[in-house]
Formats: C-alpha cells, structure tokens, sequence
C-alpha cells in the first residue's frame, strides 16, 4: 500500500498546518502519521531513488521556519460556499515570529481555483519590517504528483526588494500555497 498525493494534497496539507499554528493555544503538538507508515512524504525504491511527494514541502518549510510564537492572524477573505453549506474563505494564513524575535513568517494559502488574491499584512506593533523572500508552491495542473524521474511540484522561492513599512500587501497566485520572510527592524 503506498499513497501517491498530489498538488490537491499539498494545498490541503499546508493550510491543515496554518489551522495547527493558528490554534496553538490548544494544540500543543501535532503528529504526521504518514512519517511513520507507508503514505509517507518522503518515497523511495529498493537500491535506487529518493524523491519527495507534493505534501514534503507545507511541512518542511512549516518545520523549519515556523518556529517561534504564533501570533494571532485575523485573516478577512471572499469565501465560497461548500457542499454542506459552509462559508470557507479562499485564504488561510499564520504568521509567526521567529525564536530571535528578529523575522515574522507568513505562510499563506490561496484557495481559490481561479482568481490570484492580495493579502495585506499589518504589523504596527512590530514597527517597521522588511520583506526578504516569497516561497510559493505553485502548479497549474491541481492532479499533478511528483516521481522518482520528475518532479512537477516544487517550491520557488525569490528575493523581496520592498521598503520597510509596517504594512505590506502580498500577491498569492491562484491556488497556491506561500511562505513570506520578513525581517523586523
């Protein structure tokens, strides 16, 4: 038994870790089953390859950089209405400061399946800060799976030249999943 996850999953993935950091008070840890079983993010072949699934990257960035004390998000957003009748908005995020006080890390989902969204961040308390870099885990087709021969769906990540401000307002591509790295001055 071995489980192939697509892009879907990793969208999935990374706001079920936003809703975790987001409910910090309660959750104070949190377990992926899949390291431990066959559904694992991580695959491999007897004697031959080592590749990651769709769902590696959420974690890994979630796992290094989300480190630190979860602030409180208020995220405002359109919303679509579910089968069952629930409002869920199109985006999710967390922020949390670093362990050195010295970054805020935003990590931000854009649910929505075709229309690119703005996020505006405001951190008046922090005075100003300045954007560093944008991770986004993007890819057009929502089905696609990473192989041991190619791999469809992987992050980018590119260097921010913003001012410091203590407002920012960030672009989340169409159902994306995005980690945003700022430094407080």
């Amino acid at each position: 038994l071995e489980q192939i996850y697509n892009f879907e999953d990793a969208l999935l993935g990374g706001t079920m870790l936003s809703t975790l950091q987001n409910n910090c008070d309660r959750v104070k840890i949190a377990c992926m089953a899949q390291l431990v079983n066959v559904i694992a993010p991580i695959m491999t072949e007897e004697g031959g390859k080592a590749w990651v699934q769709t769902i590696f990257y959420p974690y890994y960035y979630a796992s290094v950089f989300g480190r630190g004390e979860c602030l409180d998000a208020k995220v405002y957003s359109d919303s679509y209405r579910t089968s069952d009748g629930y409002n869920v908005p199109y985006v999710n995020a967390s922020v949390v400061l670093s362990e050195k006080k010295d970054k805020i890390y935003v990590f931000a989902s854009n649910l929505s399946l075709e229309e690119d969204m703005e996020l505006t961040l405001s951190f008046e308390a922090f005075g100003e800060i300045t954007p560093i870099s944008k991770t986004e885990l993007y890819c057009d087709d929502l089905k696609a799976v990473n192989t041991k021969d190619f791999e469809a769906v992987s992050p980018t990540t590119v260097q921010l030249n913003g001012k410091s401000d203590t407002s920012h307002t960030l672009s989340l591509k169409k159902h994306s999943w995005n980690m945003f790295e700022f430094k407080i001055q």
